[in-house]
């Protein structure tokens, strides 16, 4: 009986150490945590900011959340790319004070503060704004004097480096570089236009095979077509203009004051969009899209230079599926032979097994202008 007593008192004795142990690991941590959200430059929550504002020598623009996505809202109304933003946020909402110097502050020109500082405006779900100013010094290995006004209580810190970056943003940094935001994946047609005359159609006759059309109908490789809309998907701009607002010097310059090439994709065949391009400059292509124009590198969209010999399938370069055949002629010197096929295969004897299969597995290397015959 006493030995039972015994353990259950060891027991609770442990039962409350461990007790004890864990609250002050928990106080600790807290403590921690509370010491660490005191010296933050940005005390919102992360998941509560709402918009921010820049203002630099390079440019001027607003990010804003509506209805839980980002998006540019001045000078225009475009999409943000999220990416960019959420590691804007994460930055923002992990970034500590080294050093508060607000004391030592009796003339804020002293370190570099003036009304001509970059700065940035963070508001909350309630409204609330914290702006930031970065100074023109840099302090010690790179430190950035940054002034902190909060509820109209000005703060003067030292923080990391890295803040220097990010005031320097420009709004090309966070739009959103994707030039189609469509599903590619729905195209059943790409029809390619000059001066208002269709030079070619390639389009899905079902089954996913393709065709090139010009006046004639020849199958083309469907890898080619698959090719085609990777690129648009992951077409992306490296610049962004308004056509609206390019003078005649500048159109002149992208190749974009003379008539152009006009490509209407299709989805669905129904709903299509269109654009124009232009890569008169070796190393750009420009696209004009929802008067917009969109700045790519010239590789981006090959398939707007290809023609029918870039279309072919040369692993496919007889137009005819060889299992169709059901008569051939063999002309050898003097001698001509007819074969029929019979009502499933060709007779064992027939000496164009072997030619038949060589002529199935042939592959191109090059195809000759105009020669590729009509899909029988």
């Amino acid at each position: 009986m006493k030995l039972k007593r015994l353990l259950i008192l060891c027991s609770l004795l442990s039962l409350f150490g461990g007790y004890i142990y864990y609250f002050e690991i928990y106080k600790e941590q807290q403590s921690a945590q509370s010491e660490f959200e005191s010296k933050l430059v940005v005390k919102f929550p992360i998941d509560k900011i709402q918009k921010i504002s820049f203002v630099n020598s390079y440019d001027q623009f607003t990010l804003s959340k509506i209805d839980g996505a980002w998006s540019l809202q001045k000078p225009i109304v475009d999409y943000a790319d999220k990416f960019v933003v959420e590691k804007l946020l994460e930055f923002i909402s992990q970034q500590t004070v080294f050093q508060d110097f607000t004391k030592d502050v009796k003339d804020e020109s002293q370190f570099g503060f003036s009304q001509k500082n970059n700065w940035i405006e963070i508001f909350n779900d309630k409204d609330q704004m914290i702006k930031i100013s970065i100074s023109d010094l840099v302090g010690l290995q790179g430190a950035t004097y940054l002034r902190i006004d909060e509820d109209k209580t000005m703060t003067y810190a030292l923080a990391a480096p890295e803040w220097r970056g990010e005031f320097d943003r420009t709004l090309l940094y966070y739009r959103d570089k994707f030039v189609f935001r469509e599903d590619m994946n729905l195209l059943t047609k790409i029809e390619k236009w000059m001066n208002g005359k269709k030079l070619y159609t390639v389009s899905n006759k079902g089954d996913e095979t393709w065709y090139w059309e010009d006046g004639r109908m020849v199958l083309i490789d469907k890898e080619k077509v698959y090719d085609i809309i990777q690129e648009l998907v992951q077409a992306t701009a490296t610049d962004f203009l308004n056509y609206e607002e390019l003078d005649a010097k500048r159109l002149k310059h992208f190749g974009l004051d003379k008539k152009l090439p006009l490509f209407k994709l299709y989805l669905n065949d129904n709903n299509f969009i269109e654009f124009k391009f232009s890569n008169t400059d070796r190393q750009k292509t420009y696209i004009i899209y929802k008067n917009r124009v969109y700045e790519l590198f010239n590789n981006a969209l090959s398939f707007l230079s290809w023609n029918l010999d870039d279309y072919k399938n040369r692993s496919r370069p007889f137009q005819v599926n060889l299992d169709d055949i059901n008569e051939l002629v063999y002309i050898s010197g003097d001698k001509t032979e007819s074969f029929s096929k019979g009502e499933k295969a060709w007779s064992s004897s027939f000496p164009g097994n072997r030619f038949l299969r060589i002529f199935k597995e042939q592959k191109a290397k090059k195809f000759l202008p105009d020669m590729l015959p009509p899909v029988l």
